[in-house]
């Protein structure tokens, strides 16, 4: 259906899913750290038998013309109560970190993976009194392939890579901006 293409797109847009190179979908850091959240302060709204109970509701409402403001009161009221209690208690640090293994080289605190507008970073975990931050290396997945302009001469390897913009999968030269060699399609070993 419609729908379930437009859930694709907005998951894959807002980073909270991508596409492995099989085109299967896969959760990302902040699709898991969004999952944790929402599981951990929301579960009854993740839950399969509330989907269930409110696909069921629905159904009653299109099918024998069951009143669907109480359907919409009895869900947001206690939604609305709960969202409200969690907007207090729940800190901007806990909404968008997690522990790393890195200390910070100004002060020896340990780092923190943060999301910002333009992904994931590492900051010091005593921000604001230490404000050390540094980028987290994208990781480049080798194919074990030598590429095909500068592999034989300068020993570089084909690895699979995304665009900034869609995430699409495409194959370029490790030794890039060294090497040009970018493609869509995987190279064989042979070539």
């Amino acid at each position: 259906p419609s729908t379930y293409a437009s859930i694709i797109s907005t998951l894959t847009a807002r980073d909270y899913v991508s596409r492995t190179e099989s085109k299967s979908l896969q959760s990302t850091n902040l699709g898991v750290l969004v999952t944790d959240l929402l599981t951990h302060h929301f579960n009854n709204i993740v839950d399969y038998q509330f989907t269930a109970k409110i696909e069921d509701e629905f159904d009653e409402i299109a099918d024998k013309g069951a009143d669907w403001r109480k359907m919409i009161k009895n869900f947001y009221e206690p939604f609305h109560e709960n969202l409200l209690k969690k907007e207090a208690e729940v800190t901007r640090a806990e909404a968008t970190e997690r522990p790393s293994t890195e200390l910070c080289d100004k002060c020896g605190s340990p780092m923190v993976v943060k999301y910002g507008r333009y992904g994931e970073f590492l900051g010091c975990s005593k921000y604001p009194e230490c404000s050390n931050i540094k980028k987290i290396p994208k990781p480049s997945q080798n194919t074990g392939i030598l590429c095909p302009e500068c592999g034989e001469k300068d020993g570089g390897k084909v690895v699979m890579r995304r665009t900034k913009a869609r995430k699409r999968i495409f194959y370029g030269c490790s030794r890039w901006p060294q090497c040009n060699f970018a493609s869509w399609k995987r190279p064989d070993d042979g070539e």
